[in-house]
């Protein structure tokens, strides 16, 4: 897992995904980044910006909704170590782009907060491996799917 996560960074510059647009949604106490198809050093940018305004270390979340659905290209370290955050929602099948990578993923365990919790949205050849017991009390994190036969998953902020 740390090999994966510490694999060289090679970033996205996909036209269309760096024209993309990334939200912070708060309300009520509660916030959630959405990481669409962004470039992370443009949001990690943005992110310290608005951690210098607010005069604080990191930038506080309940949700991240991983950047292009876990693709090692759009989630970096770096961007990781700006946010406090505890769960990871992905939003993919991995049928077309075969997302998540298991780098990204494996980032996330990595550099992400304490016993961070992966929400994946589907069951799939691609993720199916981060719902073992064994590798998530090894790796110090929880992963959250579909009950069998549902679709997606309910995530409590």
């Amino acid at each position: 897992m740390h090999t994966l996560a510490a694999l060289p960074f090679v970033g996205d510059r996909a036209v269309a995904n760096g024209s993309s647009i990334v939200v912070l949604a708060e309300y009520e106490g509660r916030s959630v980044l959405l990481g669409a198809d962004a470039f992370p050093e443009v949001v990690e940018a943005s992110v310290n910006r608005l951690v210098a305004s607010r005069m604080t270390h990191n930038l506080r979340i309940d949700a991240f909704k991983v950047s292009h659905h876990g693709s090692r290209h759009n989630t970096s370290n770096d961007l990781l170590a700006v946010l406090d955050c505890p769960r990871y929602p992905y939003s993919t099948n991995g049928n077309i782009f075969g997302h998540p990578d298991p780098e990204a993923v494996s980032r996330v365990v990595v550099k992400g907060s304490s016993e961070p919790t992966l929400c994946f949205n589907y069951v799939s050849e691609r993720n199916e491996m981060w719902a073992d017991p064994l590798l998530m009390r090894a790796a110090g994190f929880h992963a959250v799917f579909p009950s069998a036969g549902s679709s997606g998953v309910v995530i409590e902020l």
